[in-house]
């Protein structure tokens, strides 16, 4: 394999470990006809598109060295290939953020709400929306059923600005943050390690890092998957989730369905896929902390029984975080 050819894996799989996927058509705008000035129209590309779809997309594509890439570890088993459908979303939300006391003209004094008005584009594949669609109409229910749900979110609503389809390249679940892979000039090859990622915060940004466990032998990586499998099954973090994804300088965890996620964290996790759940970094710490609490109490002070996020029928629906008995 030549050198220009292992340097673009080693950048498309950087992309890879960051984002999980990587879409080969990326839509910025849709821009109907009545808004293209002649001068635009005059251009071969830009008037062929209005002509059969009556707007014409700015869009950004993957270059070609890039795709030979995603298709090369596509066929040694890495990652997976996908057409699929990509929703554009207008969200749009007023929240009260403040409630501060406020001496009116008379000399009364009252509680003064401030409110802001918010509006965001999101972008959805067609899991991802099926699964927000769902969401909203738990969160809609609960703002207008339930009294006193979500009370400072005082409306919320959303609509489709556009969809297109795209072909969208995603690494397997095992192999996710699981391989580091970087160009050596010096050797001119490939250099593979098996790695741990962390979360690093600065402020309330979190950003992802790797840490390396060992180096293994990249004529492994480049030959099929199934010879690495057996190195990554060794990687104990591996047991315990899939992967760390940053998503607008958050951390969550990337872990299975069947995990054990109480009624309010699930509303605060962001579902992404079929086969994944992404739990908030900060949640699963807790867990961590709480069933180390847990073993501590039986193991140090001979507690015969101690469970973790036990819900019992008095506080329903809260939960005690460790609940232990002698």
């Amino acid at each position: 394999m030549n050198e220009q050819m292992l340097r673009q894996i080693s950048k498309v799989w950087f992309d890879l470990m960051n984002h999980k996927r990587i879409q080969v058509k990326t839509v910025i705008a849709r821009i109907s006809k009545e808004n293209l000035s002649s001068e635009s129209l005059k251009d071969p590309e830009v008037s062929e598109q209005v002509e059969r779809f009556g707007y014409y997309d700015v869009a950004t594509i993957k270059c070609e060295s890039a795709l030979k890439s995603l298709e090369h570890l596509v066929q040694l088993g890495y990652v997976d290939k996908r057409t699929d459908t990509i929703y554009n979303v207008n969200l749009h939300y007023k929240a009260l953020h403040h409630l501060l006391p406020y001496v009116l003209p008379d000399g009364r004094l009252e509680i003064s709400s401030l409110s802001s008005s918010f509006n965001k584009i999101v972008k959805l594949d067609s899991r991802q929306y099926k699964t927000f669609k769902d969401s909203v109409r738990i969160f809609t229910n609960q703002i207008l059923v339930k009294q006193g749900g979500h009370k400072y979110i005082t409306e919320f609503d959303y609509s489709e600005e556009f969809y297109y389809k795209t072909q969208i390249y995603e690494v397997k679940d095992k192999y996710f943050d699981a391989l580091f892979l970087t160009y050596s000039d010096s050797t001119k090859s490939l250099v593979t390690e098996l790695v741990k990622p962390e979360v690093l915060s600065k402020g309330e940004n979190n950003k992802k890092n790797w840490i390396k466990v060992e180096e293994i032998d990249s004529n492994i990586f480049l030959s099929e998957s199934k010879k690495v499998d057996v190195l990554i099954d060794q990687l104990d973090w591996k047991k315990k989730f899939i992967g760390i994804i940053i998503h607008d300088g958050k951390a969550y965890i990337a872990t299975q369905h069947n995990i054990e996620t109480s009624k309010e964290k699930k509303n605060e996790s962001l579902k992404t896929t079929d086969n994944w759940l992404a739990i908030p970094y900060e949640n699963f710490i807790s867990r961590i902390f709480e069933d180390a609490t847990a073993e501590y109490f039986k193991e140090k002070h001979y507690y015969h029984s101690a469970k973790t996020r036990y819900k019992p029928p008095y506080l329903k629906p809260k939960e005690i975080d460790v609940f232990a008995e002698k």
